[in-house]
């Protein structure tokens, strides 16, 4: 049966790499590909992803989980520890691509030269991220799904149990690797700005780091999370950061309703910043926090983690902060009549 079903995967291999190689031919010929290239965005990603990787996973784990995701694994233990591994790195993909580009479109703002072409270009680009964190996301479920498919298709509770035990005795990530994977992460959020003027860093600077909104969102997610406390195979932070996140950007939304609505420019584009700072808050405390909580606390379960509202929030919530940074861009170029005359936020 093992040897029909290994015969059957290598001819299903030839008819798999014309499939890709028909969907990239498609690509290049559409004549596109160029506009479709952002290298600071692309490292931005794989940079932020190896290091979220090293604050969940030793380097042991990340190591096997590339194998196993060519190669299942006979040992139940392995295989639910590599599909966490894909399963976490699809969720990070996708955060930090969503990051990038709000952290870029901040850049371009603060490089406006009363454009709009120059504007829209920059929202173009900053969106590039997003899509390559989507792309890298879809990759890694594949593997994901496989190694879950495994997994399922051998559960048992006695087995479970015993993966517990022996899991009790496996070591996590060392306080070295997590501080290197911290450390890596905030190279990843340097090389965001390295595209841009000093000036215009202050200015980006001055549209994503707004107290009030750092505060209701980090304030309100931590209190969350302590409320909450210790739920088994469950942790609140990547929920909590995501509500929070989004109490603040529509609290920011509302501000800025008001503010055209008195026709007050400064009104208008603090408010915008609060927008934007609440997304970039939000999504800055999934990455350093709930992430890797979300992580342990599904290795500490044992089944994978009673995970549905984490990967809701984790899923959902990039995707709204995206349609948000769009809204922004609406706004900013929608000219408001004025005493005197027009004007944009």
């Amino acid at each position: 049966m093992s040897e029909k079903k290994s015969r059957s995967n290598r001819l299903l291999l030839p008819g798999r790499l014309v499939l890709l190689a028909v969907v990239g031919a498609t690509i290049v010929l559409s004549g596109k590909i160029s506009a479709l290239v952002e290298p600071y965005g692309l490292i931005f990603v794989l940079l932020g992803a190896a290091g979220m990787a090293l604050t969940s996973y030793s380097t042991g784990e990340i190591g096997a989980a590339f194998s196993h995701a060519a190669v299942i694994p006979e040992s139940r233990l392995d295989i639910m520890k590599s599909a966490l591994f894909w399963e976490s790195a699809a969720r990070n993909f996708w955060i930090l691509g969503v990051l990038y580009s709000i952290l870029n479109f901040a850049v371009t703002l603060g490089n406006l030269l009363g454009s709009l072409g120059s504007l829209a270009s920059g929202l173009a680009t900053s969106l590039l991220a997003a899509l390559y964190g989507l792309v890298l996301a879809t990759v890694c479920g594949v593997p994901y799904w496989r190694l879950a498919a495994h997994f399922d298709a051998g559960r048992d509770d006695a087995c479970v149990g015993g993966d517990t035990a022996a899991r009790r005795g496996e070591t996590r990530p060392s306080s070295f690797t997590r501080t290197a994977g911290y450390l890596v992460i905030g190279a990843a959020l340097l090389s965001a700005f390295m595209q841009s003027a000093p000036g215009g860093v202050w200015a980006a600077v001055n549209w994503t780091v707004y107290w009030p909104s750092l505060l209701i969102v980090w304030g309100g997610a931590l209190a969350l999370i302590l409320f909450i406390g210790n739920v088994p195979g469950c942790s609140p932070a990547l929920a909590g950061f995501a509500l929070a996140g989004l109490i603040g950007s529509l609290m920011g939304f509302i501000q800025t309703l008001l503010g055209f609505a008195a026709k007050n420019i400064g009104d208008i584009s603090s408010a915008l910043t609060f927008v934007l700072s609440s997304c970039v808050a939000a999504l800055l405390g999934m990455i350093l926090v709930g992430a890797p909580l979300e992580d342990r606390s599904a290795w500490a379960d044992g089944r994978g983690g009673r995970r549905t509202v984490g990967r809701l929030a984790s899923a959902i919530f990039p995707l709204v902060a995206l349609i948000f940074l769009v809204v922004i861009f609406i706004l900013v170029v929608t000219p408001m009549q004025v005493d005197g005359g027009s004007s944009k936020p």
